[in-house]
């Protein structure tokens, strides 16, 4: 990923008249989707200079028309692909840039036995003698030997890891050619290079979140130290000797020399580990070190200002006596019978000091009613068993304090 970055991050790369709309806008260092506002010639135009300025070459079979546009852009080894296309919203383009890595798959081994039927730089089809299972199993095996780890097994195809890049392979019977076999093999220059154990099953990786999933038949304890190893060889530094336990889930934090930071979690699931890898930025950990300071901060301030606000006062009820008061809990007491009455008054006198009064329970006997103004809350029991004097009580819900009036 690193190297793919010099030669191209989407992730800073310009967009050209994008829709400011929450989820419209993807963006990571190997790819980047978005709406634009503008035609797809002039899209097409416009992300074709920037590319030719930043030193890509256009390759030989671009179409472009009104309605679309499918490009391949080659630098140092590594293959864009640009695909612009009208939206289904009026006077919009779809824009989709991917980086498909640096893998010259006309040299990538394959087994004996396949004929290649079609080539590009990103994909290529080979046509197999053998059923689907055993062309699946030869591909594999070849690439095992190529030092292509396994890194998913989606219906119908396999997907191999190196060096970030992610290849698929997808082996199905060909239609209408006496049970031929064929293989669509194509690449995809992954954001993180997130390494998984040997014999991980179930293996998800998002290049938009940069995080990988996957499921192993080893101890959680097993999963993690395996996991721990693979990331230390990488140049990677776990914060911690020991997993953080959160719940019911086991974490573990690494940082690299750049400051960026893969979180790993691990949990049990029907006896076998399930586990996530996630990878960040220094930049991405910056912003959100920044956001949850940002917001301890202001919780930090609003204590102060709850803490220094004088006491709130509030009316004693119709017919009651204060029993017992502090700051924070005032208890009436009044006559039996005559609380739920006097509830009914004096929260339609605190709706027009601007009290907002919401009713959690009300019968004749008891009661639990929630108030709230100027950021202060207070929780309202109403106890009225009839045989002994009616009880009120005020407390309050967080910071703040009261008084009666």
């Amino acid at each position: 990923p690193e190297q793919a970055a010099k030669a191209i991050d989407l992730n800073t790369f310009e967009l050209i008249d994008p829709v400011n709309e929450e989820g419209i806008i993807n963006r990571t260092i190997a790819g980047q989707s978005y709406i634009s506002t503008s035609s797809v010639s002039d899209v097409s135009a416009r992300i074709k200079k920037q590319l030719i300025d930043a030193g890509w070459s256009p390759l030989q079979g671009g179409t472009t028309t009104e309605q679309y546009s499918n490009e391949m852009y080659r630098k140092e080894g590594f293959t864009l692909t640009l695909s612009v296309s009208v939206s289904t919203e009026p006077n919009q383009s779809r824009v989709m840039i991917m980086n498909h890595g640096n893998v010259d798959l006309s040299a990538l081994g394959m087994p004996q036995g396949l004929k290649k039927q079609f080539e590009n730089p990103v994909m290529s089809m080979l046509q197999s003698p053998w059923s689907i299972e055993e062309t699946n199993q030869k591909i594999a095996a070849v690439l095992y030997e190529a030092v292509w780890e396994p890194y998913g097994s989606p219906v119908g195809s396999q997907q191999f890891k190196q060096n970030g890049i992610r290849l698929n392979v997808n082996v199905m019977a060909a239609p209408a050619q006496d049970g031929q076999t064929i293989v669509q093999v194509s690449t995809e220059q992954m954001s993180a290079d997130l390494p998984v154990p040997k014999e991980s099953t179930g293996v998800q990786y998002a290049d938009t979140a940069r995080q990988v999933r996957f499921d192993h038949a080893k101890p959680r304890s097993e999963v993690l130290e395996l996991i721990r190893g693979r990331l230390q060889s990488l140049g990677w530094k776990a914060t911690t000797d020991e997993p953080i336990k959160i719940g019911f889930r086991e974490h573990l934090i690494f940082r690299n020399s750049l400051s960026d930071m893969i979180q790993v979690e691990a949990h049990d699931v029907d006896g076998k580990t399930r586990a996530s890898i996630q990878f960040k930025t220094s930049q991405e950990v910056k912003s959100m070190n920044e956001k949850l300071q940002a917001e301890a901060d202001r919780k930090k301030a609003e204590m102060a200002r709850q803490a220094e606000a004088p006491p709130i006062e509030i009316p004693r009820p119709s017919g009651s006596e204060i029993k017992n008061t502090t700051d924070t809990k005032i208890e009436f007491v009044m006559a039996t019978g005559k609380a739920n009455t006097a509830i009914r008054s004096w929260t339609a006198q605190l709706k027009k000091q601007g009290w907002d009064v919401t009713i959690n329970a009300r019968e004749r006997s008891a009661g639990n009613l929630t108030l709230k103004k100027d950021g202060l809350e207070l929780n309202v029991t109403y106890v009225d068993p009839v045989f002994i004097p009616a009880s009120i009580s005020v407390s309050v819900f967080g910071k703040g304090a009261i008084k009666v009036k």
